[in-house]
Order: structure tokens, then C-alpha cells, then sequence
């Protein structure tokens, strides 16, 4: 809110002004006030105020010397963001024929299987197996470029990025949305906060808050139909003015078929339709599921010193069977010769479980005339991982047309050129 005032005694007439007979009667005018309400839209996308998660405190972002971008939650509305790669120097890489999220920072890749270092309030939140990250209960998203990434101890060159999740409020506030769009999408979100205690005779300080979705759609891909759920509530309460004790869970279940995309024929990738599937739609779809639970402690010993401790567990499963193109009966010859792919059949369960804590001491000294602000931590974690695949080694499934995106097997061998 911006607002001015313009005194306008000084704009009077000569006639309005009073001689020396009346002058004791004479009341000066008040000073007319004029408020003007509005947003400033430049740069509020991507300014945020805080770098909780950058710095580990409240530093505002103009004030830390590393590279830090901000996606506010206002940008996510209003473009209808489910993408993390919104800001100069991220972009998406390998994401396992769509099952998982990938974004590179800067260049640097990370794991060529699932990715870079990403975290989640602060926390280790890419170990395992993990859908695609659903945006409705994420406030802002922190692109951390850089060293600034090295404060969390696993971080990719590049840097890292951390999604900071919708808190409850003790204002009370609901909504739900509904979209639909290309290629049968449909989807519906609701979003719910409030204190849990009436606080007639004292302050509530239990609050909560609960996001719901629940996604489904088609692709210009054919025989490509994905769906997906989420659940995630979030509880907090105000222990005393000094201890806050918060609780963010989250359940997400994405079923999709495993999609390897387009073919590409001596090297060149518009040879067939962007449409065509070459994998067995009779194979049904991988399923992912993710339980993430944290829970964060925060108390203040003093005015300038605080202490952060928390706890996450985390764990994923994957499963499901994929017929996909492999480099049998001569590979990319094959393909480039004859006009076959050679698929192979693979069954995949996979799971994987993460326990994380961490500890941080924050204060603020002044030496010298200048404020300093310190932050001491640590962390550990377990992280298992268990893989089970089965490979069809032999190949037993017919090879497909690239020209057709049918298996062959009624129709002669043609050359693709």
C-alpha cells in the first residue's frame, strides 16, 4: 500500500487569506489526504523477501552475496506453473520417459538417473524414487545458484534448488479450482486453512492446512493417459511465544506408462510423428508413490539467538512393466536399416526409504559496527534402497514399424530412408 499526502493550505487564494482583524478567527484547513491501493507487478514474480531457505534465516535476498532466484507463488497462479524450470539457468534433462523430475542448474546435470540435488523446506528431498513434483502446496521455489547450494552439504556445482511448502495460517481460508483443457486434461485442487482451536479464551495457537488434488489427462502422445493424487496437510502449533512445533506431511501417487519418446533414424528425430508411441500399451502403467513426514521444532533462546532442529522420513516405491527399444538384432542398424525397433520387456519394483535430521544454531553478533549473521548446523541421514528388475533377455516381443507403430510380423521389411 502506498500512501500520499498533499497539504493544499498552500495552494489558497489571496482572497482566502485572512487579514489582520479576522486573523484570530481564521482556522487553518486539514491536510487532505488521497491513499492509493495497488500491486507492483514489476519483479514481483521472482522477488521474494526472504531467503529462509537460501541462508538458513531471515536475511532478505537483496542482502545475500550468492546467486538466489525466487519463484513467488503468485507467479505459479497465474501461469498455471507445474514445471520447476521458470528461471535464467535451469533446464530440464532425463526425466526417465516422464516419471520424475530433472533440472539442471548452470550446466550441471547431477545423477544421470534421477537428477540433481533438489530439497524440500530445507531437507533432502530427491533421494529414491519421486513423481514429479505437484505445485499446489508449494508456496515459493528457491533456485539456490552456486556455492549458496553448499550451506545443506549435498549439492550439485551448479547449485540446488529447495521447495518451501505452503504453512497454515490463523486466518481462515479456503479455495478450489477446477481446469480443463487440451487432450481431455482435467484437474481439481482444493486448498484449506485455519486455526483448529476457537480462542475465545486465549489465542488459538493450533492451526492447519490441507491441499487436495486430483489430476487426470491424455497427451498428444498416443495411448499416453496419466493420473495423479495428492494429499498434503500441514499442522502447526505455538507451544508458547518462544516454541513453535510444526508438522508438513505429503502423499503423491502418479500412474503413467513409461514414454522413451521419439525415435531417432540416422541421427535425425522428424523422421516419424512426434505422436507415435513404440512401447505396448497392454503393459498398463508405472506407478510411483511417495510419503514424505517432517516435523520442525523452532525455539528462541533470546532476541538474537534460535534454534532449528528437524526430522524427515521419507519413502517411495516404484513399479510396473515397460516394453522398450534396446540395441538387439544389430540396435540403431536395425532401426535405420530395416525401419524395426527391437523392444525388450522389464518389470521394475523398486523402493526406497530416507530418514534425515538436522540441527541449526542462528544468531545475529555485531563486530566492529557491522551485523553479522551465524548460522552452525548438522545433519545425518540413513537412506536404503531396494531394486528388483526382471529382463526379458531373449526379447520374445515382436520388433514394431517405425513407419506404422505396428509390429511387422503380417508385412514385409521395408527400408527407412
Amino acid at each position: 500500500m502506498l500512501t500520499l499526502a498533499f497539504n493544499n493550505a498552500a495552494a489558497q487564494t489571496a482572497a482566502s487569506v485572512p487579514t489582520p482583524a479576522n486573523n484570530s478567527a481564521a482556522v487553518e484547513p486539514p491536510p487532505e489526504t488521497i491513499t492509493i491501493i495497488g500491486r507492483r507487478q514489476s519483479g514481483s514474480y521472482f522477488d521474494g523477501k526472504g531467503s529462509g531457505g537460501a541462508t538458513k534465516n531471515d536475511t532478505p535476498l537483496r542482502e545475500v552475496p550468492q546467486a538466489v532466484r525466487e519463484v513467488t507463488r503468485q507467479f505459479l497462479d497465474e501461469v498455471g506453473a507445474g514445471r520447476l524450470d521458470y528461471v535464467a539457468g535451469a533446464t530440464r534433462q532425463n526425466n526417465f520417459g516422464g516419471l520424475w523430475d530433472n533440472v539442471a542448474i548452470r550446466g550441471f546435470a547431477g545423477n544421470e538417473d534421477t537428477g540433481m540435488s533438489m530439497l524440500r523446506n530445507g531437507m533432502a528431498a530427491n533421494r529414491g524414487f519421486n513423481a514429479p513434483r505437484d505445485t499446489a502446496n508449494v508456496e515459493r521455489i528457491e533456485f539456490l545458484k552456486g556455492t549458496v547450494g553448499a550451506l545443506y552439504g549435498i549439492s550439485e556445482p551448479g547449485g540446488t534448488v529447495n521447495i518451501i511448502t505452503k504453512q497454515p495460517s490463523f486466518q481462515p481460508a479456503h479455495s478450489a479450482q477446477a481446469y480443463y483443457g487440451s487432450y481431455d486434461y482435467k484437474r481439481i485442487a482444493f486448498d484449506s486453512t485455519g486455526p483448529l482451536n476457537d480462542g475465545t479464551q486465549q489465542p488459538a495457537n493450533l492451526a492447519y492446512r490441507l491441499n487436495v488434488v486430483v489430476e487426470d489427462k491424455n497427451s498428444f502422445r498416443d495411448y499416453i493417459h496419466s493420473k495423479r493424487d495428492l494429499v498434503a496437510p500441514a499442522l502447526v502449533w505455538k507451544v508458547n511465544r518462544d516454541t513453535i512445533v510444526r508438522y508438513d506431511g505429503e502423499w503423491l501417487r502418479q500412474q503413467a506408462p513409461l514414454d522413451r519418446g521419439v525415435v531417432s533414424v540416422k541421427g535425425q528425430l522428424d523422421v516419424v510423428p512426434i505422436s507415435r508411441f513404440y512401447g505396448e500399451p497392454a503393459d498398463g502403467d508405472i506407478t510411483i508413490e511417495n510419503q514424505t513426514h517432517q516435523f520442525f521444532v523452532e525455539h528462541a533462546l533470546s532476541s538474537a539467538w534460535q534454534v532449528r532442529a528437524g526430522m524427515q522420513y521419507r519413502h517411495a516405491t516404484l513399479n510396473g512393466y515397460a516394453s522398450e527399444g534396446h540395441a538387439y538384432n544389430g540396435g540403431t542398424a536395425s532401426v535405420d536399416n530395416t525401419g524395426l525397433l527391437w523392444r525388450r520387456l522389464r518389470y521394475r519394483d523398486y523402493r526406497s526409504e530416507d530418514w534425515s535430521s538436522q540441527i541449526n544454531v542462528l544468531g545475529k553478533l555485531t563486530i566492529n559496527g557491522f551485523e553479522h549473521d551465524l548460522v552452525l548446523g548438522a545433519e545425518a541421514f540413513r537412506f536404503d534402497i531396494d531394486q528388483f528388475a526382471i529382463r526379458d533377455w531373449n526379447s520374445s516381443l515382436p520388433a514394431v514399424s517405425l513407419a506404422t507403430g505396428a509390429s511387422p510380423l503380417a508385412m514385409p521389411t521395408s527400408t527407412v530412408s
